[in-house]
């Protein structure tokens, strides 16, 4: 418990964080992220600030928040708000990069497998990119050993 900036009042409750915006937020895969903010308010103080923090980083002020939109990903921001007694309040903010889902990737190419007969097949894959989904599409071009034919595939 302690004393506000009231004169002789005794302060015990926590400054109130309202976010601004949507939470959760999205933001696409490269997008710059601007966060909206919050609103503190208090029962006793007023003209109260906040500091942020991104995924448990340090706390800093809102203006030097930034979030990397490179990947796809679920980021987190804690708002954090503490009256002249020391009481603090926070809110949470869930931001989430595409579809929220890190992509994996792989360095190495499927460029063999087994057809059915056991012998190797050399695999071929290109790909392209749907727009609307930023999703890829890729076609295998599958060549068999054994008779030298190649066939396409569209999943």
């Amino acid at each position: 418990m302690g004393t506000s900036g009231v004169q002789g009042t005794s302060d015990v409750q926590a400054p109130t964080v309202t976010l601004n915006g949507n939470n959760p937020a999205s933001v696409a895969v490269g997008a710059v992220y601007s966060d909206l903010g919050a609103i503190i308010t208090d029962n006793v103080d007023t003209n109260i600030g906040y500091t942020v923090s991104l995924d448990n980083a340090t706390s800093t002020d809102l203006s030097n928040l930034v979030l990397d939109t490179s990947v796809g990903g679920t980021h987190y921001i804690v708002f954090t708000a503490a009256d002249q007694a020391g009481n603090t309040g926070t809110a949470t903010r869930t931001v989430i990069v595409g579809d929220g889902a890190t992509i994996a990737t792989s360095t190495t190419p499927l460029d063999t497998q087994s057809d059915l007969t056991g012998q190797a097949s050399t695999i071929d894959t290109t790909s392209t990119m749907d727009t609307a989904t930023s999703t890829p599409i890729i076609t295998p071009i599958v060549t068999d050993a054994a008779t030298s034919t190649a066939t396409s595939t569209t999943p």
